[in-house]
């Protein structure tokens, strides 16, 4: 039976055949700046930028110290005014000039015109955690261990926002997530009494970020990303969305929630270990909140290889991210296109051993609009059909291929036709019309392609209407 989205969706549906390129890479970074943090010239942040906060206009960099052993050295915050156009930086704050090697701030936040910051000596300290102005005046401090970064808590929708929002923090050994009133840093809930994040396979928390839209907590643990999601102000559930390997001794493991118009996506450094020679490309990952793990396309930007210390910061206004790497002491800028599809599970080969890659293309912004559906890769002069449904499911079919459509609708689109060309050459499209009215409904698409006469099955395609 058809549910009425299925019905309404069918009705709008329209084909055509078309040419399709090489299917590219689901959420694009395109690259808009650059700037140096080296020590020299932020004025002596430390040796290194480590944590990094940007309010659309002006960038905040915290220090790290990694000088040599058994020495200590200075870690402080610098603004850098006009970081998109004409950088400048100011004067130094939050400085300790004693802080221990291997040491120094963990994370920054910036909420409503004010910076707040976690530093980490080793041990907790009277400015683990602390609230500056604009200018680096500061506003309140709170003694704790600032080892595991801090961020903005927005709360749940329909919640008490003075229960359930400020700024959120936790510490190495502890199990819940402490909050302190963001404008006067007093207690709104301890680490003894926030909400659990407690998790068999956690150790130690490195960062955390928000989704503003429902309150969940994202943040990072031993390498591995997890995600609490919210059920009352103080209240969540812990669950466990990228299994990466164990690494509860390397710090900088840093992650951040971004969202736009058409959908939301998560970015984090798989950093299990601390050696210099890893690629961005390697270690940088994306998920989508249900947890698919994404692609990144990163256009012409190319960065040298570091330690896989990166750190994040989203600013949802202008849609800009900013990356800091620690290594080459740089920050990079970017603009940030995440569509409301993904791919996930695998295709099977063709009889020329190509496998279909199913992707698309268009924008659904404000729940409505064109999606056309694309399938490269694949046999030449070839029907295919793409095949709808509500769900994800892994069937096999007994020759290689996976059904990865549950919930099958009543209707296919197509079939469309692979232009005629070399084995793999082949690749058609077609216009799918998403009407207004089912913002937040999620539906799966996969290419069924006839290759004389066998079925070759693609990798699915989550769509979720924004």
């Amino acid at each position: 039976m058809r549910t009425p989205l299925s019905r309404q969706l069918a009705a709008t549906v329209s084909l055509v055949l078309a040419a399709a390129g090489s299917a590219s890479a689901q959420v694009v970074l395109s690259q808009i700046a650059e700037i140096d943090v080296q020590a020299s010239v932020a004025g002596n942040i430390g040796t290194n930028p480590v944590a990094i906060a940007f309010d659309g206009t002006d960038l905040y960099v915290a220090g790290f110290y990694n000088g040599a052993p058994n020495t200590s050295g200075q870690t402080a915050l610098v603004k850098v005014s006009n970081v998109l156009t004409t950088p400048t930086y100011g004067t130094l704050f939050g400085i300790d000039p004693l802080t221990p090697y291997a040491r120094g701030y963990s994370g920054l936040a910036w909420h409503n015109g004010r910076l707040y910051a976690a530093y980490d000596p080793g041990s907790a300290n009277s400015n683990g955690i602390t609230c500056w102005d604009a200018n680096g005046n500061l506003q309140w401090a709170k003694n704790a261990r600032g080892g595991s970064s801090t961020a903005f808590d927005p709360g749940v929708p329909g919640g008490n926002p003075a229960f359930g929002s400020g700024i959120a923090w936790t510490q190495f050994g502890s199990n819940g997530r402490a909050l302190q009133d963001a404008a006067t840093g007093l207690d709104v809930w301890g680490l003894a009494t926030g909400f659990s994040l407690a998790n068999p396979t956690i150790n130690y928390f490195r960062d955390l970020s928000f989704d503003n839209a429902n309150g969940d907590l994202w943040f990072r643990s031993g390498n591995r990303v997890f995600v609490a999601r919210r059920s009352g102000d103080n209240a969540a559930t812990v669950n466990l969305m990228a299994n990466e390997l164990a690494a509860d001794f390397v710090n900088q493991q840093n992650l951040v929630y971004i969202d736009t118009p058409n959908g939301d996506v998560v970015l984090y450094n798989n950093r299990s270990t601390a050696v210099t020679g890893q690629l961005f490309v390697d270690v940088v990952r994306a998920l989508r909140p249900d947890g698919s793990r994404d692609r990144l396309d990163l256009g012409a930007f190319s960065p040298l290889s570091g330690s896989a210390a990166y750190d994040f910061a989203w600013h949802a206004p202008s849609q800009v991210l900013a990356i800091s790497d620690f290594t080459n002491r740089k920050v990079y800028f970017f603009s940030v296109q995440v569509p409301p599809y993904y791919g996930y599970g695998a295709g099977c080969a063709d009889s020329s051993t190509f496998v279909p890659f199913h992707s698309a293309t268009g924008s659904l912004a404000g729940g409505s609009g064109v999606l056309t559906l694309q399938v490269a890769n694949t046999t030449p002069a070839a029907p295919v059909f793409f095949a709808f449904g509500f769900g994800q499911i892994q069937i096999p079919l007994g020759n290689g291929c996976d059904i990865l459509v549950g919930n099958l609708s009543s209707f296919f689109v197509g079939p469309v036709f692979t232009a005629p060309g070399l084995p793999g050459s082949g690749a058609a499209s077609a216009p799918f019309a998403v009407p207004p009215g089912y913002s937040g409904i999620g539906f799966n698409t996969q290419a069924v392609v006839l290759d004389n006469g066998a079925i070759v099955l693609s990798n699915g395609l989550q769509t979720i209407i924004p």
